[in-house]
């Protein structure tokens, strides 16, 4: 799907945003990406058993804005696999951090979440690798009941440093946070 943010959408064309906005519940609040309309719109237009897949940016997962489309795709179960590149650059020429979003319309138990965890550069590159070295990939089976409209964290570790830090007050309690 296009990466096009509302505000921008809201700028050139407010009669198409007021469509979205009202239209779909993934563009219901805050501020929003076009993309998630275009899985929220996918999976409507799926047959019971259909299935679809999509190369989007992977920051629905733990961002207020993806928020509305994490609670559509928990309450009804329908992430089926989720490759999450994490902070490596797919394409070289974007600054986009990628995953692949894959669903389906009869839900699932369980999702298959595999997650890149190295070699990575500075600059957010894979490192050269010796010859036949595999990609580090970290592939896990989680249950869909554990999946809610809250942030998406598939980690790498055993959560303890996660689980730590979640424990401080929000940055947003100490500091004033705003876009600019």
């Amino acid at each position: 799907p296009p990466y096009v943010r509302s505000i921008n959408l809201k700028e050139n064309n407010p009669i198409l945003w007021n469509v979205y906005r009202l239209g779909y519940r993934s563009a219901a609040a805050r501020e929003w990406d076009i993309y998630l309309v275009f899985v929220e719109k996918g999976l409507n237009l799926l047959m019971k058993n259909g299935q679809l897949g999509y190369i989007l940016p992977n920051k629905f997962l733990n961002s207020q804005v993806g928020e509305n489309l994490r609670a559509i795709l928990s309450e009804g179960h329908h992430l089926k696999r989720l490759v999450h590149f994490v902070v490596f650059k797919v394409f070289q020429t974007a600054t986009t951090y990628t995953c692949l979003l894959f669903l389906n319309r009869s839900g699932n138990d369980e999702v298959e979440v595999a997650r890149y965890i190295g070699p990575v550069n500075k600059a957010g590159t894979v490192c050269s690798l010796p010859e036949g070295a595999p990609y580090l990939w970290q592939v896990s089976e989680v249950s869909t009941t554990q999946l809610t409209a809250d942030v998406w964290t598939f980690r790498a570790s055993d959560g303890n440093l996660l689980e730590k830090l979640q424990q401080w007050p929000a940055l947003g309690s100490n500091a004033q946070v705003f876009q600019g």
